[in-house]
């Protein structure tokens, strides 16, 4: 019996897996379900199936042993096909239908079995029921794409949400649109260069063979494209970001020529403005990018750059406004001029040769430049009158047309108060100040159009105050826009002020309230802390005190309101520093306390008292006068170059600190030591005997190479010690420095240098020449030309390390432009032949090593520009007009003091001017034959004085000294203090200014 049932059983499920593998291009079989005892199995028929086309029987043969056992005992068998249909295949068989003839038939459908725990699977090659075991999903295949952190993923079974969740680093997953199976992966935060390990989550795992290691390699750093973004601009693109861009140097040039940009790096560091202070000239630019590792040839981009032109004209609105002077008449219309760029150029000089016309006959067709065409017809106008204006800009062909009627005379339809701005250096509105402030204002007409200019508001707003003594005044700021003047140089009591606008037209009113208060004035004062020893013979300005200073409303005064309200400060002190000490009204120390005078020859304590009389307040500080300083150590050089090519010299001074163990800025023979003497020698370390020679050293004879002396100064003296590089030997040698109290060295300093032949082994280049004027005045001696530039060889060796030459070695110069001329080491531009455009030549340089002759090459520029100010520099020292720089130690200033007493008056310092060229050069204002550095003198915003103009300032061509003409100058009835602002203007608008602040003592 058990044999027969056995037998049907294979026979059954035999007919049962031919009946699925016959079924062409309908559903296949995926999982069939079984009853065996009480568990309900399942089983995957697809892999079943697979495995026996792959030789491997196991699971195929279990399938039909069970299967077959199921349908003999008429247990459920049900089939799961790959189209999700669920078909009671138990109902079949007792139908003695084929699987073929039910997969579409819906009397066969059914549902899935429930509570499946068990699955048929093979284990260690045998066929096994088990509990079932979780699902995994087989991650096929991982291939990284050309973009950075994007990664295509082949997994059967998922979805994009789940392999997102199951995905380690953090990334996005979506499924790719159109493939089966295949999900885009994108990685947060990955990097090039940066090996990436995707991990999986429990459920999910590895093919044999997929690897899930991904990076992406670095794309080459190319310069991706050159491009003029607006007329003073290019823009460089590369290809990726570059993270180090302070290495980054730019080479720019217009059809050959070099031309200076400023470069301003994009936020991402992909792209690069290179950024003209004027617009760009026509011409082909070539932008050469090195300091990064670019690939071959990729760091050299072109833009041709065409020349600025009009590219569009608009007109601002459809009403031609009448005139308030002519109404009948004349009328006005807003226009706007664009370049190529989109950029706004109707007031520059490319807009201004628009031809205008219009189809009325006029008098006139008025246009100010400024973007305002004013039309006065040669009749009245006609009621409901049409007007058709033309406007063509001749050089690049743009037009414009439109009609327009006519609107009436422009009147306010609002007006408001915005911001109260201060001048500069004040925090509040004081009394007795014109202006003491500004206010902003808006005003429209009833056509939409801002109102600015001031004859219009005076005849359309009436300004009223509530005080007397403060007026108002409607102006206009430096960029045109509207303001209101505020005057309180009558006022001398602090009260609240109420200004009431009324539009005349429509009776509308708005008020603003401001707060004026007196001055700031000190109030307490605190001193803070002296840094460092202060001893007997320092020089002035040695002892720093900071002084705090607080005004009348807690606020800490600014150091230019300390020093010209310093009249209200006293400042005494006892001791050593009896009469010596003050408020510093200039330089680093404005507005602290500082010795002005040496300190005396005397020690011990001394006390320095601050008071404020008006108050009362006073601080106070003990200071302890030490011992003078003397020379108690040496220091090594601050710079010093130690690497010598044969017949070189090396010329430095020793640094020497104090017993105190502070270094001495500028020692004297008063600070010498009389305990101590001081021997400076040479000792060979390696090669030559004799390769180093000492040639000077202080003031005293060198014999065999070994100077002594006792004045220790003399070694800190400007270029006190000379070392010469024998011109035939090489080597290594110690300078050995030594301060010495009998034989016992107190102090050592060993520099080491080295001789190297002037070898073909070393790298040798000139240096980088600035862009030179072309009109250097160096016919009698270009070496004294401030305008001229020294040629400079310089030498480096394989690691970087720089030498010095012999300027020997330099054995000829030579330019090939008679534009750029060369005398002796010195090269300078010359205007003849006259230039019309910035031009380069080349510099030759022969120089003679040991192993060869080199010829070295520069390019060189010379500027056809004119001079031309950048800056009005107002300083405490006279320029320095021989070389055309600010003199050592000069600082600038905003403020000088004028105090009238005993019937004169005196000023607290000198004031000079220079103005600063594109070349970098300062000349003192007003010089002789210097067009670009003559300036305009304006006298401004005067408060409480009389007798002040213009006409009192004068400038001292030799030295830029700004002198003052206080004769017939006085306080205005009831004052003594009062002030006014002296503004230098040169020709192209650069200014500079200073304020006087005088007081009667």
């Amino acid at each position: 019996m058990f044999r027969v049932k056995h037998l049907r059983a294979i026979a059954l499920a035999v007919t049962l897996v031919f009946l699925f593998s016959s079924v062409a291009f309908a559903a296949a079989p995926k999982y069939v379900y079984f009853q065996s005892g009480s568990d309900m199995v399942k089983v995957d028929y697809g892999k079943a199936v697979n495995d026996a086309m792959n030789n491997d029987n196991t699971l195929y043969n279990a399938v039909k042993q069970y299967v077959g056992a199921a349908e003999e005992t008429g247990a459920p068998v049900i089939v799961e096909t790959d189209d999700q249909k669920v078909l009671d295949y138990q109902k079949a068989l007792g139908a003695g239908k084929r699987f073929a003839d039910i997969v579409n038939d819906p009397a066969y459908q059914t549902s899935k079995p429930e509570e499946v725990q068990k699955e048929l699977r093979v284990e260690n090659g045998q066929a096994v029921i088990g509990d079932i075991r979780p699902e995994v999903v087989e991650i096929s295949s991982i291939t990284p794409t050309d973009t950075l952190g994007v990664v295509e993923i082949v997994a059967e079974g998922t979805t994009a949400e789940a392999l997102q969740a199951a995905i380690t680093p953090a990334c996005t997953v979506a499924a790719k649109e159109g493939v089966p199976n295949t999900y885009t992966v994108t990685i947060q935060n990955a990097a090039y260069d940066q090996e990436i390990t995707l991990q999986f989550a429990a459920g999910f795992q590895l093919k044999a063979g997929v690897n899930n290691k991904v990076k992406w390699a670095s794309p080459p750093l190319e310069v991706t494209g050159v491009s003029a973004v607006n007329s003073k601009t290019l823009k460089v693109e590369f290809s990726k970001a570059i993270q180090d861009t302070s290495a980054i140097t730019f080479s720019i040039k217009r059809d050959g020529n070099t031309v200076v940009l400023n470069p301003t790096w994009s936020e991402d560091k992909k792209s690069v403005q290179l950024i003209s202070a004027t617009k760009l000239l026509a011409g082909q630019y070539v932008v050469t990018v090195s300091g990064a590792q670019f690939a071959e040839g990729k760091n050299t981009g072109a833009v041709n750059v065409e020349a600025e032109k009009v590219a569009k004209i608009e007109f601002i609105g459809d009403k031609l406004i009448k005139d308030t002077s002519v109404p009948d008449k004349k009328a006005s219309v807003g226009y706007k001029v664009l370049n190529q760029y989109n950029e706004d150029v109707t007031k520059d000089a490319i807009a201004s040769n628009i031809n205008w016309t219009a189809s009325v006959q006029v008098t006139s067709l008025d246009d100010d430049n400024q973007g305002k065409l004013t039309l006065e017809k040669l009749t009245v106008f006609a009621q409901n009158e049409t007007i058709i204006i033309t406007g063509v800009d001749p050089a690049s062909g743009t037009t414009v047309t439109k009609s327009f009627t006519l609107g009436d005379v422009p009147a306010p339809a609002s007006f408001a108060f915005g911001d109260v701005k201060l001048p500069q250096g004040a925090t509040r509105i004081y009394t007795g100040q014109n202006p003491a402030a500004t206010i902003n204002v808006t005003a429209t007409d009833q056509y939409g159009n801002a109102i600015k200019d001031t004859a219009t508001l005076n005849n359309t707003v009436n300004l009223i105050s509530s005080d007397s003594n403060v007026s108002f005044t409607f102006d206009s700021d430096a960029i045109g826009n509207p303001i209101v003047n505020v005057n309180t140089s009558s006022m001398t009591t602090a009260n609240k002020v109420v200004l009431t606008a009324v539009v005349k037209a429509t009776g509308a009113t708005t008020s603003i309230t401001l707060d004026v208060v007196k001055p700031a004035e000190p109030a307490s004062v605190e001193l803070g802390q002296v840094s460092g020893v202060i001893a007997a013979g320092d020089s002035p300005n040695t002892l720093v005190v900071p002084l705090t200073v607080y005004d009348q409303f807690g606020n800490v005064m600014s150091a230019d309101d300390v020093v010209k309200n310093a009249g209200s400060i006293q400042v005494t002190a006892t001791g050593p520093l009896a009469e010596i000490v003050e408020i510093a009204t200039s330089g680093d120390y404005k507005g602290k306390i500082v010795n002005k005078a040496q300190i005396p020859d005397s020690t011990g304590p001394a006390t320095i008292v601050v008071t404020v009389p008006a108050t009362g307040k006073t601080a106070s500080i003990n200071v302890e006068i030490k011992d003078k300083r003397v020379i108690s150590e040496l220091v090594a050089p601050a710079s010093l170059t130690t690497n010598l090519l044969q017949g070189a010299t090396s010329s430095f001074a020793f640094q020497v600190k104090d017993q105190y163990g502070e270094l001495i800025k500028s020692p004297t023979n008063a600070n010498n030591n009389d305990n101590l003497t001081w021997k400076v020698s040479i000792s060979k370390v390696s090669g030559d005997d004799g390769a180093l020679l000492l040639s000077q050293a202080g003031d005293v004879p060198i014999v065999d190479n070994v100077a002594t002396g006792a004045s220790e100064s003399a070694l800190a003296a400007s270029n006190a010690i000379t070392v010469q590089a024998d011109r035939n030997k090489t080597g290594t040698a110690n300078l050995t420095a030594q301060l010495l109290k009998g034989t016992e060295v107190v102090s050592q300093v060993v520099l080491t240098f080295t001789v190297t032949a002037t070898s073909g082994g070393l790298n040798y280049s000139i240096k980088d020449i600035p862009v030179l004027y072309k009109n250097a005045n160096a016919s009698t001696d270009p070496s004294t030309d401030p305008y001229a530039e020294k040629v400079e060889v310089i030498a480096t060796d394989a690691s970087g390390k720089t030498y010095t030459i012999n300027p020997d070695d330099i054995l000829s110069i030579t330019s090939d432009n008679d534009n750029i001329n060369v005398s002796g080491n010195i090269v300078y531009g010359d205007n003849n032949p006259k230039l019309d455009k910035d031009v380069t030549g080349t510099l030759t340089v022969v120089f003679n090593t040991k192993d060869d002759v080199k010829t070295l090459t520069k390019s060189v520029t010379v500027s056809a520009a004119d001079l031309a100010a950048q800056k009005v520099y107002i300083v405490d020292k006279a320029i320095d007009g021989t070389n055309l720089k600010l003199a050592s130690g000069a600082a600038e200033i905003s403020t000088v003091d004028a105090v009238y007493a005993s019937g004169s008056w005196s000023v607290s310092q000198a004031v000079y001017a220079g103005v600063l060229d594109q070349f970098g050069r300062i000349t003192p204002a007003d010089a002789s034959d210097k067009t670009h550095a003559e300036v305009t003198a304006k006298v401004t915003n005067i408060v409480n004085l009389t007798g002040v103009s213009d006409n009192i300032v004068n400038i001292v061509r030799s030295t830029g000294e700004v002198m003052i003409n206080f004769s017939g100058v006085d306080f205005t009835a009831g004052n003594t203090s009062g002030s006014f602002r002296v503004v230098l203007t040169t020709s192209n608008g650069k200014v500079g200014y200073f304020n006087v602040q005088a007081r009667k003592q």
